[in-house]
């Protein structure tokens, strides 16, 4: 490149890469052309149609409607024909692939794996369907003793021993002073902690006379509040959700032998993109 009278001029022609000396573009050259496009029966993208009355196949679909506006804005035509029976997704791929089809693309929802991107070359990916595992479902559990699930074992062990401790606490700072708690060890012990229970239910036997107790007795009853709002929200949550355990959550659980099936018990459609997986997670 030299400037020339404030213009830049090409000394000589550009090489692009390829050796070629035609400018590129970054998409091919549509206009005109008549593309022929292999399709499979997947509803709702690519579905054929065969009118009764003259048996010629059409064919309708998401894809098929893409294929209709591209042919509008870039000139060209799409030719539709309907893929052998029989033939996979990755069989499919693996000949268009090879060359040797008569098609130029195959026109379908194709996921996109690392084994096919080897043999040929995707569209930006628009509709991603994740995995799925399909089983029979499993019966909801139900237990009598369900009312406990809001809180776990370990809170129900530090809670009754919450209450053992304010029991005690409620007993020396009231022995002296209220009737109904008796001096003695053992029965005061008892009754005081009886009492502290029916405070955290808000439904005390008794009141605190001194004013120690008093202001004992109020932050437990604080607490008291704070524990039944926590239960109250968390047994509602178990009661209105689906309490179903589900057998399995991920591929992991198969390689850590967590699942409740055997590898030979599970089976995928034949040259899918999960068979293709499938083979190569467990070989």
């Amino acid at each position: 490149w030299t400037p020339d009278n404030n213009k830049v001029a090409i000394s000589k022609p550009i090489q692009w890469p390829g050796d070629v000396a035609t400018t590129p573009v970054d998409y091919p050259v549509l206009k005109g052309r008549t593309v022929k496009a292999v399709v499979m029966d997947a509803s709702p993208w690519t579905m054929p149609v065969v009118n009764q009355e003259t048996g010629e196949t059409t064919f309708e679909g998401i894809l098929i409607d893409v294929a209709r506006q591209i042919e509008l804005e870039k000139g060209c035509k799409f030719e539709f024909e309907l893929g052998p029976a029989g033939l996979g997704w990755t069989a499919m791929v693996e000949l268009i692939g090879s060359g040797e089809a008569p098609w130029d693309v195959f026109w379908g929802p194709v996921s996109i794996t690392a084994e096919r991107l080897s043999i040929v070359d995707f569209t930006e990916p628009y509709h991603i369907t994740p995995f799925t595992w399909v089983f029979r479902k499993p019966v909801p559990t139900t237990s009598m003793w369900g009312f406990l699930n809001p809180f776990s074992w370990t809170l129900w062990l530090l809670l009754g021993a919450v209450v053992v401790v304010a029991g005690h606490v409620f007993w020396v700072l009231e022995r002296t002073v209220n009737n109904y708690i008796p001096n003695n060890y053992i029965h005061g012990v008892a009754t005081a902690t009886w009492y502290a229970f029916t405070a955290i239910l808000q439904c005390q036997a008794t009141e605190p006379v001194s004013r120690a107790g008093r202001v004992f007795g109020t932050g437990f009853y604080y607490c008291g509040v704070i524990i039944i709002a926590a239960y109250t929200a968390n047994l509602a949550a178990f009661l209105s959700k689906n309490n179903v355990e589900w057998p399995i959550s991920s591929i992991d659980d198969l390689r850590d032998g967590t699942s409740p099936w055997k590898l030979e018990e599970i089976g995928a459609l034949g040259g899918s993109s999960v068979a293709t997986m499938w083979q190569r997670e467990f070989p």
